[in-house]
């Protein structure tokens, strides 16, 4: 019976434990004059090691491809700045989210190239795979 506790208690810790937001997620967002969809993949090449994100959201008809400036994963918080260009017109926008199970949402406010608001509000993601 003794072989069992450990074996229980390693199940127990795995099951409080939490697991990696890596993946695949989609979604929208939603700003003050707009709205569209957003793809947010986050990857880590070990544990512990950097993440990396890969962005892209809809604009209108466009999907607009995304530059990953920053990114953070920790304690159940997201923290992503990214640039992106549309119509010539370039901008960067920071995101603010929390990772509960296979959802992210948060918000976002995006500056134009010199350092003007352009938009804010809000998005939300679930996992795809």
């Amino acid at each position: 019976m003794r072989p069992l506790i450990p074996a229980l208690f390693l199940f127990v810790l795995s099951a409080l434990m939490p697991t990696s937001p890596a993946g695949s997620y989609a979604g929208t967002w939603t700003g003050s004059s707009a709205e569209g969809g957003i793809k947010i993949a986050l990857s880590q090449a070990a544990e512990k090691g950097p993440w990396k994100a890969e962005v892209s959201f809809s604009y209108g008809d466009n999907e607009i491809k995304c530059k990953t400036v920053s990114i953070k994963v920790d304690d159940g918080k997201l923290d992503l700045v990214y640039d992106f260009e549309i119509a010539s017109i370039r901008a960067q926008s920071t995101v603010s989210g929390e990772i509960k199970g296979q959802e992210i949402s948060g918000k976002f406010h995006t500056l134009g190239a010199d350092g003007a608001d352009v938009d804010q509000g809000t998005f939300k993601v679930s996992l795809t795979k």
